[in-house]
């Protein structure tokens, strides 16, 4: 089963939650408050499971990760971390980083891995006879 959602959507999800329902540091603590991906985790369905067995949740978060961005790229937005999203809360430092996301301001998930699958594509060239070989295999 394929999952996905518009980014704006999503914007429009944690735009409505309350301030107070966002921590840092955890994913979620006893009282429901979560960061970013336990609100990502809700918005997409919580524990409500899809037909193939999985939660909905789960299957929006993991495609946050895949498309947008990983936990290790947003955590530090979340408990701030980042010098670059500086807001007063987490709620309003991951909401500005994702509206960077879908503005383009910001690389995604996406952008990242073509850009270090080239790396290493230039890396395993980097020598005369990978050169040579790959000339003489018709990769040029």
């Amino acid at each position: 089963m394929s999952y996905g959602f518009r980014i704006q959507d999503l914007i429009d999800y944690l735009e409505k939650t309350r301030e107070e329902d966002w921590i840092f540091d955890r994913v979620r603590d006893k009282d429901g408050k979560g960061c970013v991906m336990s609100h990502i985790f809700d918005f997409g369905g919580g524990d409500e499971r899809g037909d193939d067995g999985f939660t909905l949740g789960g299957m929006a978060w993991d495609f946050f990760e895949e498309a947008w961005a990983t936990t290790y790229m947003i955590y530090p937005v979340n408990d701030g971390e980042n010098r670059k999203y500086v807001q007063k809360t987490p709620k309003q430092r991951c909401i500005a980083y994702i509206k960077d996301l879908r503005d383009g301001l910001e690389k995604n998930t996406q952008q990242l891995w073509n850009e270090a699958e080239l790396e290493v594509q230039k890396k395993e060239l980097s020598t005369p006879f990978d050169v040579h070989i790959s000339l003489k295999k018709g990769y040029n």
